[in-house]
C-alpha cells in the first residue's frame, strides 16, 4: 500500500501526501475495507500509506466534512455508520444522476478515457454479481467512477 501511495503521489505531482492520504482512506472507506464504525487509527494509517501522521490528519479531517468518518473528543475517529434509509435515498439519487453523467462523459471523454471504459467494461461483463462479494462489487462500483474522477486541486497558499 505504501508503494502504491508514493506512485500515486508522483503520478499526479499535483497531489500532495494530504491529498492521495484523503483519496486512499476514502477508496477504503467506501469499499468497506475499514468497516462502518471502525476506529481509526492514524498511526495505523499512516504506516500503510507510507506517509507521515501529518498527511492523513488532514485527511481525516476533510473526510470528516465528507461525512466519512465523525471525529469524538478523547475517544478518536470512527467510519461513519451506514443508515439503510440513507443508502435508499443514496440509490434513488443515483439512478437519476448517473444516466446523465455517463452521457455527458460519453460527450467529453477523451481516447485515452474511452480505453480505460472499454477496458473496465469487459470487467463489468464479465462480473458474476450472483458470487461477488459486496466489496468486489463496491470495488468495481468505484473503478467505474474513479476513471471520471478529476484531479484534486492544487493547494496552494495566498500572498498579498
Amino acid at each position: 500500500m505504501a508503494l502504491e501511495t508514493l506512485a500515486a503521489a508522483e503520478e499526479g505531482s499535483r497531489k500532495s501526501l494530504a491529498d492521495v492520504a484523503y483519496e486512499s482512506i476514502r477508496d477504503r472507506l467506501l469499499v468497506l475495507d475499514i468497516k462502518p464504525g471502525e476506529l481509526l487509527n492514524d498511526e495505523a494509517l499512516a504506516k500503510s500509506l507510507g506517509v507521515g501522521r501529518t498527511p492523513v490528519r488532514e485527511a481525516l479531517k476533510r473526510l470528516e466534512l465528507d461525512r466519512l468518518v465523525i471525529t469524538y473528543p478523547r475517544r478518536g475517529t470512527f467510519a461513519t455508520r451506514v443508515d439503510v434509509t440513507d443508502l435508499s435515498f443514496i440509490s434513488e439519487i443515483r439512478a437519476q444522476l448517473e444516466p446523465l453523467a455517463a452521457a455527458r462523459a460519453a460527450r467529453v471523454a477523451t481516447e485515452a478515457v474511452r480505453q480505460q471504459l472499454r477496458a473496465i467494461l469487459k470487467d463489468v461483463e464479465a462480473f458474476d454479481v450472483a458470487a461477488a462479494s459486496v466489496t468486489e462489487t463496491l470495488r468495481l462500483d468505484a473503478r467505474v467512477h474513479q476513471v471520471f474522477t478529476p484531479p484534486l486541486p492544487t493547494h496552494t497558499s495566498r500572498t498579498s
